[in-house]
């Protein structure tokens, strides 16, 4: 899904790319080394640039999943054109499939996510800023589709 919204708005192959291995340093136990031997160093930079820092994520770590959010928020928000497009491609679709699961399983479906509804409100609205501050982004489908998603959502 990531890789799609890329393409509909108008991404460039090598973000296409890192949409399509955005979670694969993360979830897939990938590192930056392998990506970048099979994809190059503009791929791997940017799913690098997508994925919480290991010292924040890894099971000795003290931080807090707000912790980890407001570190992504912070790095979104300074981030350049490529590395925002590329989240905000993976945070529209995160909330889509929130949607889905809120009309299929209703207010119950908070009940099995890290946090409730309060602290995901606060994430996603936080996440939609740290796009705002940049034209482009916010000229995008995307982006428009994102923020009309976080209205709905988080009525």
């Amino acid at each position: 899904d990531v890789a799609s919204v890329l393409m509909k708005n108008g991404a460039c192959t090598h973000i296409i790319v890192a949409g399509l291995l955005h979670d694969t340093i993360e979830d897939a136990g990938k590192t930056r080394e392998d990506i970048e031997a099979k994809f190059g160093a503009r791929v791997a930079e940017l799913v690098v640039g997508a994925s919480e820092p290991e010292h924040l994520k890894s099971k000795d770590s003290k931080q807090s999943w707000e912790d980890r959010k407001s570190h992504t928020i912070k790095k979104i928000a300074e981030a350049g054109y490529e590395l925002k497009l590329l989240s905000l491609a993976d945070k529209l679709s995160n909330l889509r499939d929130i949607r889905n699961d809120l009309v299929s399983q209703g207010e119950q479906f908070w009940k099995i996510m890290n946090r409730g509804r309060t602290e995901q409100e606060w994430y996603y609205r936080s996440m939609l800023e740290s796009f705002s501050n940049n034209e482009r982004i916010v000229k995008t489908r995307a982006y428009k589709q994102f923020k009309e998603l976080v209205e709905q959502v988080f009525i």
